[in-house]
This record gives structure tokens, C-alpha cells and sequence, in this order.
């Protein structure tokens, strides 16, 4: 899993996604699941170890997480979603999405399209609203960073922000990050937003968060308390 993190992070997150979402580790990944679960049956000491119960749990809940958050399964769950009654489209939750967003305008759905040209609508029950776009650039002229600044419109008319989305900067609202992925090359009127669902992305934390209680407990804790436990048993033995 380390070899497997440090490979991707050298691919970029979006072919590092696309990889880890496809069949290719949905299997694998599954295998493993099962494998963590049949390791507390055929080792029951493991339950009363809790560093290493922590670590087969964490282990078995992120990749959980990333199978359930990934491209393919998305895909599964999209298809058994039903079409609407006025066109080839369903209605549920987009896993990605690009969209364009034009200064003092806004978006409040999210589409994606099927390899079957069935379209997938997500009203999202918020507006995204561009209030500006800021281009910087170098004094030659090169493009230095550009930055949207946004404001999230509630449907009830609650208003969240400002908030500035920029390259490695993305925002996190409603269940999706919205990362910037370009812009106007002409005017600098408009840009346009990469957005990602979240699904499993809490199981992935929480695995990870299990796995360094777990190695944390293993390595650290547990010694102190046998060493704690001796010396309190040889002060009795006196």
C-alpha cells in the first residue's frame, strides 16, 4: 500500500484515481477485504491484541473506501439508477464533472454522461457563484496563478464564503471538491471547475486514522504497559 501511494503520487491524481477506481484493484482490493476479515477467525488472538486488530480493520476500511468512492463501482450504482420520464437522463450523484462558470453567474447541478450517452444529473441544492476571477501573471506576460472567488448560495438562501479555489487550493462543499482547472485564456471572463465526488472518501480517513491508532498502539503504547504490568507484578511479588 506505501509502494502503491508513493507510485501514484508521481502519476498525478487524476490518472492515480482513474487507476486505483478501475477493475484492475476493485478485485485485488476485495480479496484483501476478505482476506483481513478470515485473518480474525483463523488468528482469534488478534481480537485481544488492539494495535494489530487496529491495523487489519484500518487497512480493510480504506481500501473499502476507495473501491466504494471509485470510477467503476460509480459506474455500477449509476446504471441501476432509473431513467427519467423526459429523456435519457438519471438522477443521483455525479462522480466527476467539469464545469464552466462565467463571472456574476453560477451553477446549481452537476451532468455527467455514461458510456451509453445516458446522462447523470446532480442538483446539487446549493449555487456555486462566481463572483470573480483573478488572473496573475509574471511580467513577461506568463500566467503566474489564477484564482476563482466564489460564494456558495444555500437553497434557503444561506450564503457560505468567499471562498478562493486555485491550482492545489480546492474547496470542499456538500459531499465534492471543486478544484480549478482552467480558465478563459482570452478574456480571463470565466473558468472552468473540476468537481469530485467524496463517496468513501470518510471510510478512507477513518481506515487511515485506525491504522496509526493501530501502529501507534503496536510499537509504543503496548510496550508500556507490559513493562508497566511487570513492574507492578514484581512490587507485589515483595
Amino acid at each position: 500500500m506505501a509502494g502503491l501511494s508513493i507510485y501514484g503520487a508521481f502519476l498525478g491524481s487524476v490518472r492515480a484515481g482513474s487507476i486505483a477506481g478501475s477493475q484492475l484493484f476493485i478485485f485485488p482490493g476485495i480479496i484483501l477485504i476478505v482476506l483481513f476479515i478470515l485473518s480474525f477467525i483463523r488468528y482469534p488472538a488478534l481480537l485481544a491484541r488492539p494495535g494489530l486488530m487496529m491495523v487489519h480493520i484500518g487497512c480493510a476500511a480504506i481500501i473499502a473506501g476507495g473501491i466504494w468512492g471509485g470510477q467503476w463501482s460509480h459506474s455500477l450504482r449509476m446504471k441501476d439508477l432509473p431513467e427519467s420520464h423526459t429523456g435519457p437522463a438519471r438522477y443521483g450523484k455525479v462522480y466527476k464533472s467539469f464545469v464552466r462558470i462565467d463571472e456574476g453567474d453560477y451553477i446549481y447541478s452537476l451532468y455527467e454522461v455514461d458510456d451509453n450517452g445516458v446522462q447523470l444529473v446532480t442538483p446539487l441544492g446549493f449555487k456555486v457563484y462566481l463572483s470573480d476571477f483573478e488572473l496573475q501573471c509574471y511580467d513577461n506576460g506568463q500566467v503566474k496563478d489564477y484564482i476563482s472567488h466564489v460564494m456558495i448560495i444555500a437553497d434557503n438562501g444561506r450564503h457560505f464564503g468567499p471562498y478562493e479555489i486555485e491550482v492545489n487550493k480546492p474547496l470542499y462543499f456538500g459531499g465534492y471538491h471543486f478544484y480549478q482547472h482552467d480558465f478563459d485564456h482570452e478574456n480571463g471572463k470565466y473558468t472552468i471547475l473540476r468537481v469530485v465526488s467524496d463517496d468513501g472518501l470518510w471510510l478512507v480517513y477513518a481506515g487511515y486514522f485506525l491504522l496509526l491508532s493501530g501502529i501507534f498502539w503496536q510499537f509504543w503504547l503496548e510496550p508500556i504497559l507490559k513493562r508497566s504490568a511487570r513492574q507492578r507484578g514484581g512490587n507485589d511479588d515483595r
